[in-house]
């Protein structure tokens, strides 16, 4: 039978024990000795030996009550000690692939134990980033690969379908097909590299961003056009270095033909019917002010902005009582480079703001670069608005009120 080992807590106490029993057990032995040659000077010798034998016999009983006691308080101090990390197991006992979003309190000094909890917490962020990003991969591949598999099935059930197609029919069937073939394989292609290469592009060449994207708007023209809306895109070249199949697939990721869980999607669905406060820090305070005045035109929502700290000296005293005035949330935007203090910062306020019952929507900023991130967020403020009012069902090109103050100004 296999003896458990013993635990860290019953460690630290015998250690505990041992360092007092070893200092109480010099202190009483020196004292011991001091006072046997002050006996040996002052008594005879059977009063000394009989001083001494009380002596030692009172130091034992002492001895023992100062292990008895280092042995209750070590028990109780290492407790405490360890109480953090019992959290810290717990936190990790409950973390799997359906429940990333649990987080390690970080609380207590500024100490080795809150730095442990820091590096722990940014390495389910990654975890989290990282499955999330799997399952995007997953779900823009099945939407991806439909489209030209759809094709193919449709192309090959017509044909079938005429029992004498003629050789028109046929040949137009094949060129349809192979188009299908060829976009499937750069599909496959791009996708590939999107999975593998996490230390940038393999290929690069010069593209014309505008032909990519008039590419994406031709498909989402057609989309359109089943609701009775008209796409119309002004483009003008604009060359850039990069991977035409990478660039045509970023601009699909978020566009209208993207899954309904698409981040800019889930995003407007998220703050569809609350007045949203969008607040920045240091690099994403200009890209907050920017969130604002969209959702404001084009989604024609009352929206306003905020910097951190600032708002923790003001604005975070007017959230209990602001939900029970309107239905309000709140959008953090996230840069790699903001201070650490700020991402404190942002943990506390969000706690805050879910305590007034409000929500709290935390978006990260993706990108290597400094510019990468920053035209990252423009880009998915943009169309956050535009879904916004595409879910409410409001134009976002007529402009009435700004006309009105414009005519009315001399």
């Amino acid at each position: 039978m296999r003896v458990p080992r013993p635990t860290v807590r019953t460690r630290l106490t015998a250690i505990y024990v041992a360092l007092a029993g070893l200092s109480t057990g010099i202190l009483l032995l020196v004292s011991y000795w001091l006072l046997g040659r002050h006996f040996d000077r002052t008594l005879s010798a059977p009063l000394a030996n009989d001083a001494l034998d009380e002596v030692a016999f009172q130091y034992f009983i002492a001895f023992a009550g100062v292990l008895v006691l280092a042995a209750v308080l070590g028990w109780v101090v290492s407790g405490r000690v360890l109480a953090p990390l019992q959290r810290i197991t717990g936190t990790a006992q409950r973390v799997s692939e359906e429940h990333l979003d649990e987080r390690i309190p970080v609380d207590g000094p500024d100490d080795e134990l809150r730095e442990l909890s820091e590096t722990l917490n940014a390495m389910l962020d990654r975890l989290s980033e990282s499955f999330d990003a799997q399952r995007r991969f997953v779900a823009n591949a099945s939407h991806e690969l439909r489209s030209p598999l759809t094709v193919i099935r449709s192309e090959a059930e017509v044909a079938l379908a005429n029992p004498q197609p003629d050789l028109d029919e046929l040949r137009g069937m094949a060129e349809s097909v192979v188009q299908a073939s060829r976009r499937t394989e750069a599909l496959l292609a791009s996708l590939l590299i999107l999975a593998r290469s996490q230390r940038g592009l393999l290929h690069s060449e010069p593209v014309d961003l505008a032909s990519v994207v008039g590419e994406a708007a031709d498909s989402a023209g057609l989309t359109a056009g089943t609701e009775s809306v008209r796409l119309d895109a002004v483009l003008e070249p604009v060359m850039v270095e990069g991977d035409a199949a990478l660039l045509e697939r970023l601009v699909e990721e978020w566009g209208p033909d993207a899954p309904d869980d698409s981040l800019p999607k889930r995003l407007a669905n998220d703050l569809r019917g609350t007045l949203p406060v969008i607040h920045g820090s240091g690099p994403t305070v200009a890209i907050a002010r920017r969130w604002h005045t969209q959702l404001n035109e084009n989604a024609e929502v009352p929206a306003f902005w905020s910097e951190l700290p600032e708002a923790n000296h003001n604005e975070i005293c007017a959230w209990e009582r602001g939900t029970g005035l309107a239905p309000l949330s709140a959008v953090f935007l996230e840069d790699p480079d903001q201070h650490p203090r700020i991402g404190r910062r942002i943990d506390l306020t969000c706690a805050e703001v879910e305590r007034s019952g409000a929500r709290a929507i935390r978006v990260k900023a993706r990108g290597d670069s400094r510019l990468e991130r920053v035209l990252s967020h423009l880009l998915l403020g943009d169309l956050v608005s535009v879904y916004l009012a595409a879910q409410e069902g409001i134009d976002p090109s007529p402009v009435e009120a700004i006309e009105r103050l414009k005519s009315a100004l001399p």
